[in-house]
């Protein structure tokens, strides 16, 4: 039997994890609807229940995760980024661990999808031509099975997990976006953004306006100051990027360091 179509599956996800007893409290909501419930009979006639009711056990939070794999690599002579390896591992299974079981699902925008087959996230393209991050945060919300979402770039080989959590933990279903700053800078790809932040972003990528830090001055959103995060990660590696080929090795020293 063929699936269901992906606008389903939310709703189905949702109530399924309720029938399981008191793991969220969202879902005690959800289940007092009374909505979408043959959705769920149809889902378990089609013999894939098993399948997600592992995937929503392991979720802590209603959230979807996305990485964001769209830039040329101009600046890296073409070499994907996602690739490259450090300690052992490339950038994109690095990520994939850091945010392993805290999410519905991950989420890749790329604009190349046939290079990152077998990589067991979902992969989807951008949906403005414009090249730009702004633009990935909104193909990843068009694309994502809940209404919120944690992004962060594939260039990123030391996203630390607390972090994570700790912008997991200050985020309500309230705000528009949940910011770290570092500084007096924000961190727009290490952040928490909602569906609502949609049509906003279509408004400012139509005026030819590709900075994320201008979506904040359309929506409600919260910031998380350095301080708060010291403790989970005290350098803030978090947040260094490789753009050039002379960071590789400044990466690859940083992981050495790391682990001793």
């Amino acid at each position: 039997m063929l699936l269901p179509p992906m606008r389903f599956w939310k709703r189905s996800l949702t109530v399924d994890f309720g029938k399981r007893g008191a793991e969220s409290g969202l879902i005690e909501q959800a289940l007092s609807t009374g909505k979408y419930f043959w959705k769920l009979i149809y889902l378990k006639g089609s013999g894939i229940i098993p399948c997600l009711r592992t995937l929503i056990l392991n979720m802590k939070y209603p959230l979807s995760a996305v990485i964001l794999s769209g830039g040329l690599n101009s600046r890296m002579k073409g070499r994907n980024k996602a690739f490259l390896q450090i300690d052992g591992q490339d950038l994109l299974d690095r990520l994939g661990a850091a945010v392993k079981g805290l999410f519905t699902e991950i989420l890749l925008v790329t604009r190349d999808t046939r290079a990152y087959a077998g990589k067991g996230m979902r992969v989807v393209h951008d949906i403005f031509e414009v090249r730009s991050s702004l633009t990935g945060i909104h193909a990843g919300l068009m694309n994502t099975i809940e209404d919120h979402a944690f992004f962060t770039a594939c260039d990123t080989p030391f996203l630390k997990r607390g972090l994570v959590e700790l912008l997991l933990e200050e985020w309500a279903p309230s705000l528009d976006a949940v910011v770290p700053t570092s500084g007096p800078h924000y961190q727009p790809l290490c952040a928490i953004y909602s569906k609502r932040c949609i049509g906003p972003i279509e408004d400012q990528l139509r005026q030819g306006d590709p900075k994320i830090i201008h979506l904040f001055d359309k929506v409600s959103f919260k910031t998380v100051p350095q301080e708060r995060f010291k403790d989970v990660d005290p350098e803030f590696q978090s947040f260094f990027n490789i753009n050039t080929p002379e960071d590789i090795p400044i990466a690859k020293n940083m992981a050495i360091r790391s682990s001793s």
